[in-house]
């Protein structure tokens, strides 16, 4: 069972030299807005991300359900390594070369076909990531069941090689080639990661993998808001525990 945390001083110290601090974005560093375009990151956090990295000798990724080039934009001018789609996209360097999955003909077909039966639909967002797609329905929670039975639909038609995530109003269809703790355990392979001790933070069931890819690295893994079947090993209700940790771990003062 999770552990409450009401104090930042219940989190792992943040000690530059030994952690690699990994970040889902949307619902953990920033709230889940109406819109993915509708989310905004302060640049007080980006200040504290920078500083976090660096002090971490680039041993910080961020580990998201966005496009690669989704994630950058939102956090533009800065860059850090960055597990996109769920880790079928990876940038393991700032700047640097990314590796991607290879999609095939049928799953191309069915991003299409799904596209085409909702793009027209009041209140859902269609999300085409090239490596899956996601539909979000936050503003017409009404479709979620028709959302579902298509996506399953597709999985259905797909294979056994593709699942179907079910977040916070939102779903995807992707394939299992690669997930959050695939992400994980990938970085912590090479350096800077490697022989370093991972902390994790997520809030979704996306997050449930790195969670125990974490834990099985020796490492921690922190759920933001809490979950009756978490893997995670601690629960932070209050996400600016979650930002004074990492102010800490930037150099910064908690006050």
């Amino acid at each position: 069972m999770a552990g409450q945390v009401s104090d930042v001083s219940e989190l792992p110290p943040p000690d530059p030299d030994a952690l690699a601090v990994f970040c889902d974005v949307d619902g953990t560093l920033v709230d889940i807005a109406d819109t993915p375009e509708g989310v905004h990151v302060p640049d007080t956090l980006r200040a504290t991300l920078d500083s976090a990295r660096d002090r971490l000798s680039g041993a910080f990724a961020l580990v998201t359900g966005r496009g690669l080039a989704d994630a950058e934009r939102l956090f533009e001018p800065s860059r850090y390594a960055i597990a996109a789609v769920h880790g079928l996209e990876i940038r393991t360097r700032p700047g640097g070369p990314a590796e991607s999955y290879r999609t095939d003909a049928a799953f191309r077909a069915e991003i299409d076909r799904l596209a085409e039966r909702f793009s027209d639909r009041e209140g859902i967002i269609v999300e085409d990531k090239a490596y899956a797609i996601a539909l979000h329905f936050r503003l017409a929670p009404e479709a979620e069941g028709d959302v579902l039975t298509e996506l399953h639909r597709s999985r259905t038609k797909l294979g056994s090689a593709f699942q179907v995530l079910d977040g916070k109003k939102i779903a995807e269809l992707k394939p299992l080639a690669a997930n959050k703790g695939s992400a994980l355990r990938h970085f912590m392979a090479d350096p800077p990661f490697a022989g370093r001790r991972p902390v994790y933070f997520g809030d979704d069931t996306t997050d449930e993998h790195a969670f125990e890819a974490a834990n099985e690295l020796g490492g921690v893994s922190v759920r933001v808001g809490a979950h009756p079947d978490t893997r995670a090993q601690m629960v932070v209700d209050d996400r600016q525990i979650l930002y004074t940790w990492l102010k800490l771990l930037s150099g910064g003062r908690s006050g």
